[in-house]
């Protein structure tokens, strides 16, 4: 996420390509701050609907062993889901509290 000159990102090229897998000029200074707003927003979006849906499958009597890798093969698939389904299964006690588990903290209802 870069904003700034044409001439600051060419000349950041090679530092750019040694800590990022991909980068874009996203246009001015701010461009790329803007652009980081919009992939938080749609983070958090993605981490409520997955403790929505997580929520509904326990009220519903889901096994969630055997749900998420259902989920992950379907179009509810997600990086959040994918990333904290298993340390969700593993947890032991109330997650809200855990400071161990800070982003499963957005999976708890």
């Amino acid at each position: 996420f870069c904003g700034g000159g044409a001439s600051a990102f060419a000349a950041a090229g090679e530092v750019l390509e040694g800590i990022a897998a991909t980068s874009a000029l996203l246009g001015g200074p701010g461009a790329g701050a803007g652009a980081k707003l919009v992939n938080q927003a749609l983070v958090a979006a993605n981490a409520n609907g997955a403790a929505e849906g997580l929520a509904l499958a326990d009220a519903l009597g889901c096994d969630r062993a055997a749900l998420l890798p259902l989920l992950d093969a379907a179009w509810a698939q997600s990086t959040m889901l994918k990333r904290s389904g298993d340390l969700i299964l593993e947890a032991t006690g109330d997650l809200a509290f855990e400071a161990s588990a800070a982003p499963l903290r957005n999976f708890a209802k």
